[in-house]
């Protein structure tokens, strides 16, 4: 199935984790660690995807963002994209790196809501290379007791 043919909608938006650490001495380098984790809940037919972002200054932690979005995925795209030989439901890369694009757009103005208006909103999160970051399919193993 093409990644072109996969069906979803954006369904819910959680802010996991968000906090700013004030008295963090904020020096002229500041380093962003990232990540990207996938789940699955077949019975609803959904994939989650988190993004963590930590703003980090001579070795402190001033910005934790933590994001997570649910997408509802049309039943034909499990099926047709679950593999029977592996006993698992397997999505093209192209789409997984589209889902996170979504989530970590969604991160970024999630920051700039939370931080408007405070010293900490001159911080922004930086293009990612979804990609670097999704470089193959992704894998859900079959949940017990589903086929």
């Amino acid at each position: 199935m093409k990644t072109e043919n996969i069906l979803f909608k954006l369904s819910r938006i959680q802010i996991e984790q968000f906090a700013t650490i004030p008295g963090v001495k904020v020096g002229e380098e500041i380093g962003i660690s990232a990540g990207i984790e996938y789940g699955m809940e077949k019975e609803t037919n959904t994939i989650l995807c988190k993004v963590t972002f930590n703003f980090i200054s001579e070795e402190q932690q001033f910005i934790i963002l933590h994001v997570r979005c649910e997408f509802t995925v049309a039943p034909e795209a499990w099926e047709c994209n679950y593999r029977i030989e592996e006993k698992k439901y397997v999505f093209p890369a192209e789409f997984m790196q589209h889902l996170g694009v979504i989530t970590v757009g969604t991160a970024r103005g999630i920051l700039h809501a939370k931080t408007e208006g405070t010293e900490f909103n001159k911080f922004f999160l930086p293009t990612v290379n979804l990609k670097e970051m999704v470089p193959g399919e992704v894998s859900f193993p079959e949940v017990e007791n589903e086929k």
